[in-house]
């Protein structure tokens, strides 16, 4: 994938507040995904910084091969990319993340694959302003009175339903823009709903072979395309890989269109989308996000940076 600069606007940081600016930490990028160090009940762990997710997770396997005791809460069937899952809450758990310890009530269980213990949802992520610099494989936060963001936000995005998903806009196939669930937690560069790939023609012009893609209740099987353009923000990426799952799969939450109301209801707030951006993409740059008001900015190093 070969990545096009358009614009370059620098991000503005006040110095007399680099007290509320945490230190850069190192991080693992895996597959695109921003895995983070953390602690559970003082034992340490690894946790994934998911924009996808609308929660705090936990692996209950993880405690108790630990001896970390916990109470399971009320079940609940949680409905992911993949699918439908049941699960349960766990009632309390104290966790340390970037040095400062949290007590987590009513947190999801999740099954872990041992990459990650744990997945840090959306909801934490709107505390601050966060900071991913992908190139470099690093993270902090920031306050928000200590970055002018709302001035060089630079990509367009929005808070999805309930505001509980972020939605950015991309420019595809002949300039015509649409709208993508903003997910760090998704390995893909882009994955994108089946009908719409199927009317537009992509699936006949830019069909590279099949293949799947995990998630944590199970696999699908996809197609994968190579399109030629992407643009988001001020830049453009050529030759972008993406994956449309197969007819059979459908329907999956990848796509998310506006809820119609019911009779005597409102309409749901928020924007609908038809597919996600994920990790292959964001991984060319330094983004910053601050979910709670959707702003957001991304920059591409320059050589030797």
């Amino acid at each position: 994938m070969k990545l096009k600069l358009l614009l370059m606007l620098s991000l503005f940081v006040s110095a007399d507040l680099f007290a509320v600016i945490t230190k850069w930490q190192d991080v693992e990028i895996m597959n695109g995904r921003v895995i983070v160090d953390v602690s559970i009940a003082g034992v340490p762990a690894k946790a994934l910084l998911d924009t996808g997710a609308t929660g705090m997770s936990i692996s209950p396997s993880f405690l108790e091969e630990n001896g970390i005791p916990f109470i399971k809460g009320p079940e609940y069937i949680s409905v992911g990319a993949h699918g439908r899952t049941r699960s349960y809450l766990i009632k309390r758990v104290d966790v340390t993340i970037f040095g400062s310890q949290f007590p987590l009530k009513n947190v999801r269980a999740f099954t872990s694959n041992r990459k990650y213990q744990m997945l840090i949802g959306l909801p934490f992520l709107k505390m601050m302003v966060v900071q991913i610099d992908y190139p470099n494989k690093r993270v902090r936060f920031l306050s928000r009175d200590s970055i002018d963001l709302k001035g060089h936000a630079n990509v367009d995005i929005k808070h999805g339903n309930e505001e509980s998903k972020l939605v950015t806009s991309v420019e595809l196939e002949d300039g015509e823009k649409f709208d993508l669930l903003f997910d760090t937690g998704s390995t893909a560069g882009l994955v994108i709903d089946h009908h719409i790939a199927q009317k537009r023609g992509w699936l006949e012009k830019y069909h590279v072979g099949e293949g799947s893609l995990h998630g944590v209740a199970n696999t699908l099987t996809v197609e994968r395309l190579r399109l030629p353009y992407l643009k988001l923000g001020p830049y453009e990426l050529e030759n972008v890989k993406a994956l449309c799952p197969k007819e059979e799969n459908m329907p999956t939450s990848y796509s998310q269109k506006k809820e119609r109301p019911k009779t005597g209801t409102r309409i749901s707030e928020g924007a609908s989308y038809i597919g996600v951006l994920g990790g292959d993409v964001l991984k060319h740059f330094i983004v910053t996000l601050d979910a709670k008001n959707a702003l957001m900015h991304i920059d591409a190093p320059k050589q030797g940076q």
